[in-house]
């Protein structure tokens, strides 16, 4: 399995029981925000692997931040091999987090491209609702951008720290009942495309 974006290869040990071999690549040594445990460094959008050289490629939550996404999606449709699965994550509903943040994708935006390189589509699952999408981007604008990290309020939020910590916790769990109650997906904050090369 190729990990395209691999960071510290969170998924490492899910996939473990089902490939040989799990290779990670990132941009450099130095990308990912806690480093990451790349086998290889490279550019996405020109893989330093040879034609259907694996039989799955992993990508998740990586392809919203480069600049060609059609160049990437050819990419992993050439290094995978006939009969092999590709499994991409990316964003919907999300704040703008870095200077690198370049695209969003509808429920069939990746699919459109992906069949546009042979690949068949076989599942697009959202990874949230749209109550439980609210609830994080809520806790997103008033805790992270609005109270915490803005130097004026720093302070205050350092000491009302634990109340806004719960009042997260609170959002959280009713974006979590009316997931139940009221169950929406159309605004997912992000979705997983799965699809399949066809056999030659």
């Amino acid at each position: 399995m190729l990990d395209v974006g691999c960071g510290i290869k969170p998924h490492e040990k899910l996939f473990a029981p089902l490939v040989s071999e799990h290779i990670g690549i990132d941009y450099s040594p130095f990308s990912g925000y806690r480093g990451n445990r790349a086998d290889v460094c490279g550019d996405a959008g020109a893989l330093p692997f040879a034609d259907g050289s694996f039989d799955t490629v992993l990508c998740t939550e990586l392809v919203v931040d480069l600049p060609d996404p059609e160049k990437t999606i050819s990419e992993f449709a050439r290094v995978l091999a006939p009969g092999g699965t590709i499994i991409v994550t990316a964003a919907f509903v999300y704040p703008v987090h870095d200077r690198n943040d370049y695209f969003r994708f509808s429920p069939d935006g990746m699919g459109v491209i992906m069949r546009r390189h042979g690949l068949e589509i076989e599942r697009v699952v959202p990874t949230s609702g749209t109550a439980v999408t609210l609830a994080v981007m809520t806790n997103l604008y008033w805790y992270d951008y609005q109270l915490l990290w803005k130097k004026w309020l720093y302070p205050i939020g350092l000491i009302f720290r634990p109340v806004w910590w719960l009042l997260c916790l609170v959002i959280n769990l009713i974006g979590g009942i009316f997931e139940v109650i009221l169950p929406d997906q159309s605004l997912s904050f992000s979705h997983l495309t799965v699809a399949r090369k066809p056999l030659d």
